[in-house]
């Protein structure tokens, strides 16, 4: 009897650190730390079509002058979790050839939580201005599970279908570039938003799922397609 006790408590246990309320069991990540520092995210470009860029260097830079690099895969995608806690600066850069703009991140990795990132490069040969971006809500209060959504606006010239680069800190979730956000961990922090050296941010709480579907349902990987609706206004040049 004493062992069929024991079984069922670790079953609703293991419910519990699934669906997050219990923070910092492991299963969903919460708001305990654990483990080391992941930067991880996509480089897209900031233009239509809105493409994967593969083949593009990620070079990080920390605090205490450690350069570490990668690549983007064919979809865009990298990851590198060899960094240590702390500021760093994440550049990424296109491959040869693309008409594109290097990317520059300025961020800080945190113990046991993923830095995501969506690096949308903008177009090196096309003449533009951004004055101001904007996004909305200030504050955005969401759930383990339950897609969010951000809005922006960017103020200008010649801006039409640009999008802007996104970054999610503190392990929160992930974000498609029209700002569907992905929340994955319960904790709060920031969802900071970059265009043509102009940028804004987001304060987010995520609270626990209600569902054991809400543990680390998403793939993590965000829409690049046609389908993403388009957020960004200015005058045309």
């Amino acid at each position: 009897m004493r062992a069929l006790r024991s079984v069922k408590w670790v079953l609703l246990w293991g419910s519990l650190c699934a669906s997050g309320w219990v923070l910092g069991c492991g299963l969903t990540g919460g708001s305990i730390p654990q483990g080391d520092p992941v930067l991880s995210g996509i480089a897209i470009t900031s233009a239509a079509p809105y493409e994967a860029v593969g083949e593009a260097t990620v070079t990080v830079v920390t605090s205490d002058a450690k350069t570490l690099e990668t690549t983007t895969d064919a979809e865009g995608t990298f990851e590198l979790a060899e960094a240590a806690e702390g500021a760093v600066t994440i550049t990424v850069t296109p491959p040869a050839g693309r008409a594109l703009k290097p990317v520059v991140v300025e961020s800080t990795l945190v113990t046991g939580a993923t830095l995501y990132v969506v690096a949308a490069m903008e177009p090196s040969d096309v003449s533009y201005v951004v004055e101001q971006i904007a996004v909305t809500p200030k504050v955005l209060q969401a759930q383990v599970g339950q897609p969010a959504k951000l809005d922006f606006t960017v103020t200008g010239q010649n801006l039409t279908g640009l999008r802007p680069t996104w970054v999610v800190e503190r392990g929160l979730g992930t974000i498609g570039g029209d700002g569907d956000f992905r929340p994955r961990r319960a904790g709060q922090g920031r969802i900071l938003v970059q265009l043509g050296g102009k940028s804004d941010y987001a304060e987010v709480t995520v609270s626990p799922g209600l569902g054991l579907g809400g543990a680390g349902g998403w793939a993590g990987k965000p829409a690049v397609g046609a389908g993403n609706k388009q957020q960004t206004v200015g005058g045309g040049g």
